[in-house]
């Protein structure tokens, strides 16, 4: 099977190719990298096939060059021979890392952690058991690395402060990435679609149950906001945006309500 890779520009009202490239591999996933500086930020992306990972960016010819991700040793690298990507996120850097570093969730629960800067596998660490299918999503901050469940009700965090009750660790450390304190939140059925916050404080979640869901992990808080286990459509995805209150004008109309403009 070959994949085709395409970089559309957008810029303008264009609506052109920018470059392409093909490969002799399936495609799960891509991701750019959001957190380049200086000149050609904004030129590299990273894809994952099942047992593979390019990184990739676009030449000042506009053309596409890749290289391969490194790859563990047979011990430490694939558990099984069903065993294989599935998703990937880059972490958010401060001004205190040293890297860019980049998350990849297996089906086996595991998450590799990779320096994109050196091109270097760093370490593997098991995050969610067999029996939740796999890692299907991770989402990360400053404040908190979150792992959603291919199989699961449980969304899992593990916050990124440098404390985990009475012991402190370095955050900016990333073998300590997964070292803070883990909490999780729940809902209704496995999780079909979720946006977060900038922070991933907040999420908003879809449930394979059709119910959508308010989580907070500041709060340790789940609000069902609308049920529809029986709906007459199917909702497949969702999105939200954060107002905050000091956007809406409330008034004392009346001594038994307010009025919301």
């Amino acid at each position: 099977m070959i994949s085709t890779i395409t970089v559309w520009d957008f810029v303008d009202g264009h609506k052109d190719i920018f470059c392409k490239s093909m490969v002799p591999i399936p495609i799960i996933a891509s991701c750019w990298n959001p957190y380049l500086a200086g000149p050609g930020s904004g030129d590299e992306f990273v894809t994952i096939s099942e047992r593979c990972y390019h990184y990739w960016k676009i030449t000042h010819d506009l053309q596409l060059q890749y290289q391969e991700g490194e790859l563990p040793g047979q011990s430490e690298g694939f558990r099984d021979k069903s065993d294989a990507f599935a998703c990937l996120s880059y972490v958010e850097p401060d001004q205190l890392h040293h890297s860019v570093y980049l998350l990849i969730g297996l089906r086996s629960g595991f998450v590799w952690l990779t320096d994109t800067r050196v091109n270097q596998f760093l370490f593997k660490v098991k995050v969610l058991d067999d029996a939740c299918g796999g890692v299907q999503r991770i989402f990360s901050s400053h404040a908190r690395i979150v792992i959603e469940a291919k199989n699961g009700t449980r969304v899992h965090a593990w916050d990124q402060s440098g404390k985990n009750g009475d012991k402190e660790y370095s955050p900016h450390n990333p073998y300590n990435f997964f070292v803070g304190k883990e909490s999780s939140l729940s809902i209704d059925g496995n999780f079909k679609s979720s946006c977060y916050d900038d922070t991933g404080n907040q999420i908003m979640a879809l449930s394979t149950s059709g119910s959508i869901w308010y989580l907070n992990f500041i709060e340790d808080a789940t609000v069902r906001l609308k049920s529809c286990h029986w709906p007459t459509s199917d909702i497949t995805a969702i999105d939200y945006k954060y107002v905050s209150p000091n956007e809406f004008n409330i008034e004392d109309a009346q001594e038994d309500g307010y009025t919301f403009d």
